[in-house]
């Protein structure tokens, strides 16, 4: 082998006139936001059969090392990985040091992790949150989330951002409502990126709001309660004056 980064003065047989590389094959996301899961793969080549020294730093750093290792194989498996920039380096083994100076051969190479922002939810109202059902009617219609990108509506019961997202001019969440009665309802988008619901019962429902990768915020759960407004009795009011009485209603002359 022979280093591309070190001037060589001896070529080995072992790898004869090969170099020494290290390239990245693969990489999986971070899922949620500081989920540390994301991870990488790295495929290590002409090391010359004896175990080589890894490290991996944040790109344009040398240190702290967040991980390091020996291995002695061409496959190398990074995990536990948040989103970033990263510089992953390896070293020749000591025993086959024949560049200048006596160095060993260290190369790297540099990858990304990708990521998403933090779920953040923000609910109207706070947790005292409560709506009437309508009158004669016993249900109520209500604007749960408008996922407009740069302007959402502000009557919405919740304000959502963050997660994973695609390009364009709605975000996409997973909205999940449990009426008291336990039936669970998965909210469908419309075409102007708001996402409604009927509350149709009075009592307290459960609503989870989540990302496609199923990422929420702390909260994970926010209740809502609905209430039925109280029917008005008929009054009955009875006056009596120097001249008339009644028992029918209120009167003047």
């Amino acid at each position: 082998m022979y280093c591309p980064t070190l001037k060589v003065d001896e070529r080995l047989d072992i790898a004869a006139n090969k170099a020494l590389t290290v390239s990245i094959t693969q990489k999986t996301e971070e899922t949620c936001y500081q989920a540390n899961n994301g991870s990488a793969q790295a495929k290590v080549e002409n090391y010359g059969n004896k175990d080589y020294k890894w490290r991996l730093v944040k790109a344009g750093t040398v240190t702290p090392i967040l991980q390091q290792g020996t291995k002695n194989a061409e496959r190398l498996d990074l995990q536990g990985l948040t989103k970033g920039n990263y510089s992953l380096y390896i070293t020749a083994n000591d025993a086959i040091k024949k560049f200048s100076d006596g160095q060993a051969c260290d190369i790297k190479v540099d990858f990304a992790i990708e990521g998403h922002d933090k779920v953040t939810i923000t609910q109207r109202g706070g947790t005292s949150a409560h709506t009437y059902l309508d009158c004669g009617e016993g249900r109520r219609r209500i604007l749960v989330v408008d996922a407009h990108k740069t302007s959402p509506d502000p009557s919405a019961l919740f304000h959502v951002t963050g997660g994973k997202q695609q390009p364009g001019t709605y975000n996409n969440y997973t909205i999940k409502v449990k009426d008291p009665a336990g039936a669970e309802e998965t909210l469908p988008q419309d075409t102007d990126g708001k996402y409604w619901y009927t509350f149709s019962s009075e009592g307290d429902y459960q609503i989870r709001i989540s990302d496609v990768n199923g990422c929420k915020d702390a909260a994970a759960l926010y209740n809502y309660k609905v209430k039925k407004r109280v029917a008005l009795s008929p009054i009955k009011a009875e006056f009596e004056d120097c001249k008339h009485s009644s028992n029918t209603g209120i009167g003047a002359t």
